[in-house]
């Protein structure tokens, strides 16, 4: 695993978390009106928005 994504749907935030040279460290914290990416699948865009959707 060189990437993993930490959904809190009470805050709203998603953290993205890669694999580096010390272990795990964050990549990004997203929030919902954020477009997040993601360092493995390059191009890929997500609106935020769209996990929380209810």
């Amino acid at each position: 695993m060189k990437e993993f994504w930490i959904v809190d749907p009470d805050k709203r935030t998603i953290e993205i978390m890669v694999l580096g040279e010390a272990g795990f460290e964050t990549f990004g914290i997203y929030f919902i009106d954020d477009e997040l990416t993601s360092s493995l699948l390059r191009g890929f865009r997500l609106d935020s928005k769209e996990v929380f959707l209810s």
